[in-house]
């Protein structure tokens, strides 16, 4: 039993914890030259313009965008349109580029704008971290685009945003959609450069890889692309295909600066339409440009073109369905689930060992403090409950979470794969430190904060590195 000045001894051995409530907006020497660099020392203002002026320019795309005949398919609510019958009525063939200001409205923040994450870097100040972006619904200018797209009035989109809204609002990535920027619920093999949509957002981790291999042997990365990276070729070449044959070009929400995606919307000598806030360098060379804000522009568009525009979609299915959130949530679920599973199991045992005539040890022992009050301490689990915990013999006690097969997964030691019974996704749980983990913990930030944090720093650097280290290094070779 424990005494008090073991509990004592206990409480000092135990890590402080501190919970940090940051105000917005933190500021923070330091950030400056970063944000400059990104912002290449330009600081754009937003224009504003009034809605008579954006409502007459929509009406104008909406003429460019009618039919030669005359005939206005968006009004007919037929299926969409095949090249052949576009070609056949003179009808333009438009394809839509899109920006970080088709999300704005959703509460995602943009990178140049007067509160854009690169702009507040350059003001010292950290961007805003409280948004869940994976919980974000399709805007007003995401759905108006799936409209054009069903009716056959867009030929296609190429987006440089990771959100994944346009995927929420109904269009299919590498058919009707180039993503140049990847998307946060998508994960791309390292080798053979095939995609895979995740109900989930794919984590990023300090080495990119997720801990999850494609059926070709290669390891997945999630498809985030940062600056001096190369394209996602797949992507690069839809989004050159699409503007190779475009006729009419539709840029929203991008202030056309990075390439090669800025360049896209000229090709083929595109009749080029620009809807942004900010400047663009190809404002001269646009026949139709607005600085309304997308939603404001896309509404008075459809209204000309007389299409109704569908709701985001409350609940999505597939891939995009579970947010950052609620996987936060689930995995305190998870944790409880499988130390229940510890013990009915460790239960289980114990009956089996009863019932061949073996003694067995009460795992819960009674203590008392000082002033005479009695609690009870696991000794396996080390929790500790005020009263005594009634044995959970049975399987209806807690749902069976048996571990998956973990050939190939390279697992340290003490980790276990396990399939969430709720959402489907592959988990990882590390009996000794009751942890549940969504990422492979060898790519996971808790490789080193929490894995091998007790461990003496003379045994660290004698343990041998993970076989894959090795294999990756010899690949590279």
């Amino acid at each position: 039993m424990f005494n008090l000045a073991e509990l004592k001894a206990k409480k000092e051995s135990l890590k402080s914890c501190e919970t940090i409530v940051r105000p917005m907006p933190v500021v923070c020497d330091g950030t400056q030259e970063f944000g400059d660099q990104w912002l290449c020392g330009e600081r754009l203002e937003e224009a504003v313009e009034a809605d008579e002026v954006t409502e007459a320019l929509a009406h104008q795309l909406a003429g460019l965008l009618r039919p030669a005949s005359g005939v206005d398919a968006g009004c007919c609510g037929g299926g969409a349109a095949t090249d052949g019958a576009a070609e056949s009525t003179g009808s333009p063939r438009l394809v839509i580029y899109t920006g970080a200001g088709v999300s704005t409205s959703t509460g995602i923040g943009d990178y140049r704008g007067p509160k854009g994450v690169w702009t507040n870097l350059a003001e010292g100040i950290i961007p805003d971290e409280t948004c869940d972006y994976s919980a974000a619904r399709p805007s007003y200018t995401h759905m108006a685009i799936k409209k054009l797209v069903d009716v056959g009035l867009c030929a296609g989109v190429t987006s440089t945003n990771l959100d994944g809204l346009h995927m929420k609002s109904g269009l299919s990535p590498m058919e009707n959609l180039a993503e140049l920027h990847g998307n946060m619920f998508c994960e791309r093999c390292v080798r053979c450069s095939a995609e895979a949509f995740r109900a989930f957002p794919i984590q990023r981790t300090p080495k990119r890889f997720t801990g999850r291999y494609c059926d070709c042997g290669g390891c997945f990365m999630d498809s985030g692309i940062d600056f001096g990276q190369m394209l996602p070729f797949r992507h690069l070449g839809l989004a050159e295909k699409q503007a190779k044959s475009q006729t009419l070009s539709l840029v929203l929400g991008t202030s056309l600066r990075v390439q090669p995606s800025c360049d896209l919307p000229l090709a083929n000598d595109a009749t080029l339409t620009i809807v942004n806030k900010q400047e663009t360098p190809h404002d001269s060379r646009s026949t139709i440009r607005s600085f309304a804000a997308c939603d404001d522009f896309m509404l008075a568009l459809m209204t000309a073109l007389g299409l109704e525009v569908d709701e985001p979609p409350l609940v999505v299915e597939g891939p995009g369905s579970l947010t950052a959130t609620a996987l936060k949530k689930r995995t305190k679920e998870l944790t409880q689930l499988m130390r229940a599973n510890m013990h009915m199991h460790a239960d289980a045992e114990a009956t089996n060992r009863v019932a061949v005539g073996e003694a067995v040890a009460d795992v819960w022992v009674e203590v008392a403090t000082e002033d005479g009050r009695v609690y009870y301490h696991n000794t396996e689990t080390d929790e500790t409950a005020w009263e005594r915990p009634a044995p959970t013999s049975n399987a209806a006690a807690a749902p069976c979470l048996s571990a998956l097969d973990s050939e190939g997964l390279q697992l340290p030691e003490g980790w276990s794969a396990h399939e969430d019974p709720a959402t489907g996704v592959t988990f990882f749980y590390c009996a000794a430190k009751s942890r549940v983990d969504f990422v492979h913990p060898h790519f996971g930030a808790m490789y080193e904060e929490s894995q091998y944090e007790d461990e003496p720093a003379a045994v660290a650097a004698e343990r041998p590195a993970p076989s894959f280290l090795a294999e990756l290094v010899a690949a590279s070779a």
